[in-house]
C-alpha cells in the first residue's frame, strides 16, 4: 500500500532523526591537572576521595593530595622506613577508622596523616606461600570489610592485627590460592561476586564468575564467554557488568546468561581501566585509543577521545583508572595527568585550612545539617568560626576556615 506523500515525508523524516539521536556523541568540557599544577609525575594510576573529602592521585612516582587548590607530594626514600614502600601506586583506599591505605608492588601502607608518616602493614600469608601476594584491587563490603583482589586469592584487613590476612568463612578460604583476582564486588543481597582466572593446566586458564554466600562460604562458578579484564561492577538493575578486550559483558544473576557489547569503533581494543558510576554509566580506557561511556539502559556507547588542539579534552587517550567523588565529579588518571570531568560546569574545592576540635564552644551558630556521606556527623554552620564537621559517636568535630 503507497502511502500518501505528507505521510512518507514524516515516516522518513522520523527514522532519520531516530538514527542521528543514536548515533549522536556529546562534547564534555574536562578540567586538567598536570605537573605544573603540581603533580609529581605525568603518568597517574590510581585515583581515591579520602572522607574529609581530599583527592588522592598515584603515580608512578609517589603519591599526591589534592585540596582543590594546592597538591601535597610523598616518596618513597630507601634512608626512611616512614615514607612509602615504593613510589609506583597501585591502588588507594581507606580503613574503616578513615586511615588511607596505599598499595604498591611492595604491599600496603597505612598512612598517619597527622604526621605525613608510612607504616607498612604485614602479611599473614596462606599455608604454603613462598612469597607475598600481589596487590591487584579492593573492595569495601555491605560491613565495612576491606577486601583485597590478588594473584593469589582474596584477603582483607585485620584492623585488629594491623595485618592483611587470608579472607575465610567458616574458618576455609573464600576462594584458594590459585585463583588470580580481577575484580570484587557486593551485591544488594550481600553475596560477594569474584571476578577471577583460575590455571586449568600448564598453559590454559578458564575466565570465571564466582558467586560467594557471605554466610556458609557455598560457591557458584560460571565460566564466562570471553576472558575477562580488571574490574567488575553491580549496577542498580542487579547486572553484573564486566570488562572485555573490546567492550564489555552483562552476566545477569537471575537468568545466568551472558551478553556482549563491543565499542562500535573497531579501532578499539586493550581494555586497561574500566569503573561503574551511581548513576549506572560504565566508563572504559582503552590503551591508547581513547575513553568510552556506556548507558546500562539504553546500551549505548560515546567515544571521547584527545584533541591536541583542544585543552578541554580528555588530556590524554591512555587512561588507568576513573574515580567518582562525593559530588558526583569524575575524575580520570591518564599517563599526561588528572582529567576532571563536573556535568554541572561548577567546581568544588576543599578549603585547606582545618583544626581539630574537641568541643563547639562558639555560640555563633547558624544552622546544622546532617550529612548524607559522613556518617553520624553533622555541619554546623557559624558566623565567623568557620564551617564544623562535628562527630555525634566520637564527639570530635573539625573546623574549617578560608
Amino acid at each position: 500500500m503507497l502511502l500518501p506523500k505528507k505521510k512518507l515525508f514524516l515516516l522518513l523524516f522520523l527514522q532519520a532523526f531516530v538514527i542521528l539521536i543514536n548515533a549522536q556523541t556529546r562534547s564534555y568540557r574536562f578540567d586538567r591537572l598536570g605537573s605544573n599544577e603540581g603533580l609529581s609525575y605525568s603518568q597517574v594510576n590510581c585515583i581515591y576521595q579520602d572522607k574529609k573529602g581530599f583527592m588522592w592521585f598515584g603515580t608512578a612516582l609517589g603519591l599526591n593530595r589534592y585540596d582543590g587548590y594546592n597538591i601535597a607530594n610523598y616518596f618513597h626514600s630507601p634512608q626512611d622506613s616512614t615514607t612509602l614502600s615504593a613510589n609506583s601506586i597501585h591502588f588507594i583506599c581507606d580503613d574503616e577508622n578513615e586511615n588511607l591505605l596505599v598499595a604498591s608492588r611492595k604491599g600496603l601502607d597505612i598512612m598517619d596523616e597527622s604526621t605525613g608518616k608510612f607504616k607498612r602493614l604485614k602479611w599473614k600469608r596462606t599455608e604454603g606461600l613462598k612469597k607475598d601476594p600481589v596487590l591487584l584491587n579492593y573492595h569495601i563490603t555491605h560491613n565495612e570489610q576491606r577486601l583485597f583482589g590478588t594473584n593469589k586469592g582474596i584477603y582483607f584487613l585485620n584492623s585488629a592485627t594491623q595485618q592483611i590476612e587470608s579472607f575465610t568463612i567458616n574458618g576455609k578460604n573464600a576462594i584458594d590460592t590459585n585463583y588470580y583476582v580481577r575484580g570484587i564486588v557486593s551485591d544488594k543481597f550481600k553475596n560477594i561476586w569474584v571476578s577471577a582466572l583460575i590455571a586449568r593446566g600448564t598453559d590454559d586458564t578458564s575466565p570465571l564468575l564466582i558467586k560467594i554466600n557471605p554466610k556458609d562460604g557455598t560457591k557458584t562458578e560460571f565460566i564466562l564467554n570471553e576472558k575477562q579484564k580488571n574490574g567488575i561492577y553491580y549496577d542498580y538493575l542487579g547486572n553484573i557488568w564486566i570488562p572485555i578486550d573490546k567492550g564489555l559483558l552483562e552476566f545477569d544473576p537471575i537468568s545466568e546468561k551472558q551478553k556482549t557489547y563491543y565499542v562500535p569503533n573497531t579501532t578499539f581494543y586493550d581494555n586497561n581501566s574500566f569503573y561503574g558510576t551511581t548513576s549506572g554509566d560504565i566508563w572504559q580506557g582503552f590503551w591508547s585509543f581513547g575513553l568510552t561511556k556506556f548507558d546500562v539502559v539504553n546500551k549505548t556507547f560515546e567515544i571521547h577521545v584527545n584533541d591536541p588542539t583542544n585543552n578541554e579534552s580528555i588530556s590524554d587517550n591512555v587512561i588507568n583508572d576513573a574515580f567518582e567523588d562525593v559530588n558526583g565529579v569524575l575524575w580520570f588518571a591518564t599517563n599526561e595527568g588528572v582529567s576532571k570531568l563536573s556535568f554541572d560546569k561548577q567546581h568544588f574545592a576543599i578549603i585547606p585550612y582545618t583544626k581539630s576540635i574537641t568541643a563547639i564552644t562558639t555560640q555563633k551558630i547558624l544552622y546544622s545539617i546532617k550529612s548524607n556521606y559522613y556518617y553520624n556527623r553533622y555541619y554546623i554552620g557559624t558566623n565567623g568560626d568557620g564551617l564544623i564537621l562535628y562527630d555525634e559517636k566520637k564527639h570530635t568535630g573539625e573546623a574549617f576556615y578560608q
